[in-house]
């Protein structure tokens, strides 16, 4: 999926929700930015008082700032080159080399920006979530993508 497609696609799910191809960074071949929530308002955070105490003074000022809707919140990273399915990973090296909308939306919905329901219905795509690679932390998906890998090649 293109670029454009896909932030039309994360509007249609939340209007407070971008893709910043003015940031993007080149890496792996690829350009990489991220989808952020939209300032506009207090965004929940999910960092705990415990962990307030060991930030810096520089953290504390950036996380009240955002606490106080002052910032755009960085949910997750995109490729902006192209949005695959699924995420494309670099085995060797242990790392996404581009984030599939799949994983990119499955974040969106454990941050609460959106429901399942909500995003299934958006992009048009009623098994997400619910095949075995979806529910696949990082370390299962290499694991999954080597077996197969050595299945292909033989």
């Amino acid at each position: 999926m293109d670029i454009g497609h896909f932030q039309s696609q994360l509007q249609k799910l939340n209007s407070s929700l971008y893709v910043n191809k003015d940031a993007a960074v080149q890496s792996g071949g690829f350009k990489h930015s991220g989808v952020y929530f939209k300032l506009g308002g207090p965004v929940p955070l999910t960092v705990s008082s415990a962990d307030r105490h060991q930030a810096s003074i520089e953290q504390i000022k950036y996380l009240d700032a955002l606490d106080a809707g002052q910032l755009d919140r960085f949910l997750c990273g995109t490729c902006i080159d192209f949005v695959p399915e699924y995420d494309i990973i670099d085995v060797e090296r242990m790392r996404v080399i581009a984030p599939g909308w799949r994983s990119i939306l499955l974040r969106l919905v454990q941050l609460k920006v959106c429901t399942l329901d909500q995003a299934r219905k958006v992009f048009s795509c009623s098994s997400l979530g619910q095949n075995d690679f979806d529910r696949m932390n990082f370390f299962e998906r290499i694991d999954f993508i080597k077996k197969h890998k050595g299945a292909t090649n033989a």
